[in-house]
């Protein structure tokens, strides 16, 4: 099965529903969503939830993942903010 949501990462899968858990950065919680459901009504849920389902490894496992693709962005920033402050400074 193939998941695609534009909110975060997903943190893991209630067992009993098979609705998944998904940080949401807009509410800087957890969301739990079914498949084709909006995001905006999905159930926001409390972190003690997803621990209490035994999903703390799978949303440390999906947090983890974007720390390298967040270095990789930060580093693009700063070659960018470098060129733009070296056009800056020869245009003076």
């Amino acid at each position: 099965m193939t998941i695609s949501q534009g909110v975060g990462p997903v943190l893991g899968i209630e067992a009993s529903t098979n609705r998944i858990f998904i940080y949401n950065p807009n509410t800087d919680g957890v969301i739990l969503i079914a498949k084709g459901e909006k995001v905006d009504e999905a159930e926001k849920i409390s972190w003690r939830k997803l621990v209490e389902e035994g999903q703390f490894e799978n949303a440390m496992t999906g947090l983890n993942y974007l720390v390298p693709m967040l270095k990789d962005n930060l580093k693009l920033f700063d070659d960018e903010i470098s060129k733009v402050k070296m056009e800056i400074d020869q245009s003076r």
